[in-house]
């Protein structure tokens, strides 16, 4: 007759066999999704083109840019160049994403087998608090990552959509953003230009987190990365920003390059594009060629992408992924690019009257008001726009504010309404800041000198 422990032992034994059946079947599911996916990622071209995945956070998955004009697409389709076989990419990035959540993609990047795998992330960290541990080695079982996602999918079952999409955001869905009521967790909904739709979850911090206390888990999951790329037999690249001069930017930059040549990473410093962008320009015009390859929110323009696909595609020359291609200079995509410094000057005779230059068809806004140090009244200015704070800072309050298109000339004429002369006393501050292309938004922006009005 069974005994009360032996029947427990049976239980237990028909319990772990069942989860083995179940994991055994959710890693064949898995494999022959990421088959089908290396296939369709593939299309129609060579069976042995080699696979470079990408993955990281928004600077990656490509934000205000359509999807063949991502640092990816912009890499193969150079690759391809000249009738040569070239790379087939795969972009598993996601915006909004930290180091500890781009771990997983690269991990779900290598079940497609590729020969390198282009990392870029670390900015994110900044605001966001690392998770726990988890459960451990068992994190790695389909099934705690199937529990894992019916838990997840119960807890924001009620959220509340906490932002709009994102405007201009191009890709296969929109970025939305959802809260609960008394939590700090934030649920970026997004689908990566390639790969399975998984949310990424993020616990905010109340304040931005000083570098250091994020450093050494940043350094962490990069060396994560480098172990699993190893072990799989890929190549691994971490990509620095291409705004890796601003603050914050610079810090996950030096991280990075700290680690170049540690268990086989190399490190990409695609910063240094626009170092020459930057440098192949007189001093006047910087500003405004730093707009044409940044976003106002720091995400790089399509000829931004242009700029550090060349950078990146040089490295991977190296490292012996694209041994066949010729790389132009990361400057060449300026050839040809009109930059023009937009200026503020009064009008003779008139305090609250302005002439603005610029390019044709932009759209200008006058910023004005009394000096001050506020920056609350700054909101009409990105508020993560720091280099345009930082100006604006030392000088006016937003006191009174209108627009002006330029003419084909690449001039215009705003003036002060009546009601609000009134309300201006002197001295006062006054500055423009130019949507290109005659859209508010945040594609490429630039900001004017500061004028002086008695």
């Amino acid at each position: 007759m069974p005994t009360v422990a032996s029947r427990a032992l049976a239980v237990l034994f028909g319990f772990t066999t069942g989860l083995g059946l179940v994991e055994a079947g959710l890693r064949v599911a898995s494999f022959f999704e990421a088959r089908a996916a290396r296939a369709r990622i593939a299309g129609d071209g060579p069976v042995d083109r080699p696979l470079v995945a990408f993955v990281g956070d928004s600077n990656v998955w490509g934000l205000y840019v359509e999807p063949h004009e991502t640092i990816a697409k912009v890499v193969e389709r150079m690759s391809r160049e000249g009738g040569k076989t070239g790379i087939c990419t795969a972009n598993l990035a996601k915006p909004g994403s930290p180091t500890w959540t781009v771990v997983e993609q690269v991990k779900r990047a290598l079940e497609l087998k590729p020969v390198a795998v282009v990392a870029r992330c670390g900015i994110n960290n900044f605001s966001m608090v690392p998770p726990g541990e988890g459960w451990g080695v068992l994190e790695e079982l389909r099934v705690v990552k199937a529990l894992h996602r019916a838990a997840f999918n119960w807890k924001w079952r009620n959220a509340k959509p906490w932002m709009q999409p994102v405007a201009g955001a191009k890709g296969p869905q929109e970025i939305g953003g959802f809260s609960k009521e008394g939590e700090k967790a934030t649920l970026f909904a997004v689908k990566p230009r390639d790969g399975a739709d998984d949310p990424v979850e993020v616990l905010k911090s109340s304040s931005p987190i000083p570098f250091e206390k994020h450093a050494e888990r940043a350094r962490a999951d990069y060396l994560r990365m480098a172990d699993l790329a190893q072990a799989s037999g890929a190549k691994l690249v971490l990509a620095t920003y291409l705004a890796g001069m601003e603050e914050g930017f610079n810090a996950v930059r030096q991280l990075m390059l700290g680690l170049d040549g540690q268990k086989g990473i190399t490190v990409c410093d695609c910063t240094k594009g626009m170092v020459l962008a930057l440098q192949s320009v007189p001093q006047e015009t910087r500003g405004t060629m730093r707009a044409r390859l940044l976003t106002t929110d720091q995400h790089p323009t399509p000829l931004g992408y242009e700029v550090e696909a060349r950078v990146l595609a040089a490295t991977l020359k190296e490292i012996g992924v694209l041994p066949d291609v010729v790389i132009e200079s990361p400057t060449a995509p300026l050839q040809g690019v009109k930059i023009v410094a937009p200026k503020l000057r009064l009008v003779p005779g008139d305090r609250l009257a302005f002439e603005v230059e610029g390019e044709p068809k932009d759209l200008a806004r006058l910023l004005m008001g009394t000096p001050g140090r506020s920056t609350v009244d700054l909101v009409n200015v990105p508020f993560n726009a720091n280099v345009y704070l930082r100006v604006l800072s030392e000088g006016p309050r937003v006191a009174a504010q209108t627009y002006v298109t330029l003419d084909e000339k690449g001039q215009g004429r705003i003036e002060v309404p009546d009601v609000v002369r009134q309300q201006l006393k002197g001295p006062l501050k006054a500055a423009c800041l130019v949507y290109r292309g005659g859209k508010e938004s945040y594609s490429q922006t630039v900001l004017t000198p500061v004028v002086d009005v008695p």
